[in-house]
């Protein structure tokens, strides 16, 4: 049973919502997030389900436009020359000769 934890009333209503969201300073507008509402107040109320969605989408999406600006900011090849690998890299370790 409802019970809005603002103004105690048990009445409610499921309404589609639209709620901004601020991860690492930036903000995220989603639409249409079902909700309960409360009717005589108006607070908005998630299910953990819907709540845990929207949490990984946007972190999801935060990740991955961190990947892009890392991507643009150096770019692939840009360390090109800077790093180097011993010509032996692959060749089997003394220390391990015995499990071999």
């Amino acid at each position: 049973m409802f019970k809005c934890h603002i103004c105690n009333s048990t009445e409610s209503h499921i309404q589609y919502v639209n709620e901004t969201f601020e991860i690492n300073d930036k903000s995220y507008f989603v639409e249409n997030i079902p909700a309960t509402v409360c009717s005589n107040c108006g607070k908005e109320i998630f299910s953990n389900k819907v709540s845990e969605a929207i949490r990984s989408t946007l972190n999801n999406h935060s990740d991955s436009s961190n990947q892009e600006q890392t991507e643009k900011q150096y770019g692939f090849g840009s360390l090109k020359g800077k790093i180097w690998m011993s010509d032996d890299f692959d060749a089997p370790l003394e220390e391990l000769a015995e499990y071999m």
